[in-house]
C-alpha cells in the first residue's frame, strides 16, 4: 500500500515538473527564457518549447507587435515664446530585440511602455521649447514630431525599441492662455484688415486718378479734332460761297437771302415788324433784288408788313 501511494506521488510530481518544463509561443509573441535573472534565451518561432523546471528558469513572453501608449490627460510643454500648450502625444512602438530590451527595463513589462512615452516627452520638451507657438501649430507641427522621434530613438533604440510612430492626438492652448492668444490673433487679423483696406484706397484712387486723366487727354483730343475739322469745313463752305459768288453773284445774293428768311421765319409764332424799305426784304420787293422805292411809295399800292 506505501509503495502505491509512494508511486502516484512520484508520478504527480513527475506530471508536475514536466508540465513546468513546457511552454508554448504564440506567432505574436517573443519567449525569453530568463536564468538566474540573465536573458539565457530569446524565441521567436511559435510552437511547443521545452525549458529547465523552475527556478532554475522562467519564461517571460512579450509582445512583438506595434504597441501604443498616450496619455489623456495631456502633457504639458513650453514653446520658445513661453506659453503653455496642453498636448495628447501618442506614441507607436514594438518591441525589436527582445535581449537589449529586458536587459534594459526587467521583467516588470509595465515598465517598458512607460519608459518609452517619458523617453518621447523629454524629446518633445526639448524640441518643443526651440519653436513658438505659431511656428507649432503651423509650419513645424510635422517637423517638431519627427525631430522628438528621432532623439528618442537614438536612445531606445540601443534598448530594442523601434518607434513607429510620434504625433499629436491634441494640441491646445491652457485656458487662462487662450483668451490672450485670441485676443492678439483677432487684433492682428483687424490690424492686416485696414491695411489691405488702406492699400485698396490708395490704389483706388490711384486708378480714379489716371482715368481722369485720360478722359482729359482724350476730350482734349477730341476737343482739337472737333475745332479742327471744323475749321477745315468753314474754310471748304467759304471756298464754295467764294466759287458761287464769283459764277453768279446775283443769284449768290438771291440764295443767301433765301436762306436768311428761312432762318428767320422758322417760329410760326414770331413776329417781326421792320421797315419795308430794309434791304433785307430787297428780293421780296424785286425778284432782281435792287434797292428801289418800296411799293408803299407808288400810289395805289400797300406796305408790306412782315409777319410770319
Amino acid at each position: 500500500m506505501n509503495r502505491i501511494v509512494a508511486l502516484i506521488v512520484v508520478v504527480i510530481v513527475l506530471l508536475l515538473v514536466g508540465s513546468s518544463t513546457l511552454f508554448t509561443v504564440d506567432q505574436r509573441k517573443y519567449a525569453v527564457i530568463v536564468a538566474g535573472g540573465q536573458v539565457a534565451q530569446v524565441i521567436d518561432t511559435p510552437g511547443l518549447h521545452i525549458k529547465a523546471p523552475p527556478p532554475l528558469q522562467s519564461v517571460v513572453l512579450l509582445d512583438r507587435r506595434i504597441q501604443s501608449v498616450d496619455n489623456p490627460d495631456g502633457d504639458r510643454f513650453s514653446t520658445s515664446d513661453n506659453k503653455v500648450v496642453l498636448a495628447d502625444v501618442l506614441v507607436k512602438w514594438r518591441i525589436v530585440d527582445p535581449r537589449a530590451f529586458m536587459a534594459a527595463f526587467g521583467t516588470d513589462l509595465s515598465i517598458g511602455p512607460e519608459k518609452v512615452a517619458s523617453q518621447v516627452r523629454d524629446g518633445l520638451t526639448t524640441v518643443v521649447a526651440q519653436h513658438t507657438l505659431s511656428e507649432l501649430i503651423s509650419t513645424q507641427r510635422d517637423a517638431t514630431l519627427i525631430a522628438a522621434r528621432t532623439k528618442a530613438a537614438e536612445v531606445l533604440g540601443p534598448r530594442g525599441v523601434e518607434l513607429v510612430d510620434v504625433r499629436f492626438e491634441r494640441l491646445d492652448l491652457l485656458s487662462e492662455e487662450s483668451d490672450a492668444v485670441y485676443h492678439r490673433m483677432t487684433a492682428a487679423v483687424q490690424a492686416q484688415a485696414a491695411q489691405i483696406r488702406t492699400a485698396g484706397i490708395a490704389e483706388a484712387e490711384k486708378i480714379r486718378t489716371d482715368a481722369d486723366s485720360q478722359r482729359a487727354a482724350i476730350e482734349a483730343d477730341a476737343q482739337a479734332q472737333a475745332q479742327q475739322l471744323k475749321g477745315e469745313g468753314d474754310a471748304q463752305a467759304s471756298t464754295i460761297y467764294a466759287d458761287a459768288y464769283g459764277r453768279d453773284t446775283q443769284f449768290y445774293a438771291f440764295y443767301r437771302s433765301l436762306e436768311a428768311y428761312r432762318a428767320s421765319f422758322a417760329n410760326p409764332h414770331d413776329v417781326i415788324v421792320v421797315d419795308p424799305s430794309n434791304a433785307f426784304f430787297r428780293f421780296m420787293r424785286d425778284p432782281a433784288g435792287n434797292l428801289g422805292v418800296p411799293a408803299a411809295a407808288v400810289p395805289g399800292t400797300a406796305t408790306p408788313r412782315a409777319k410770319h
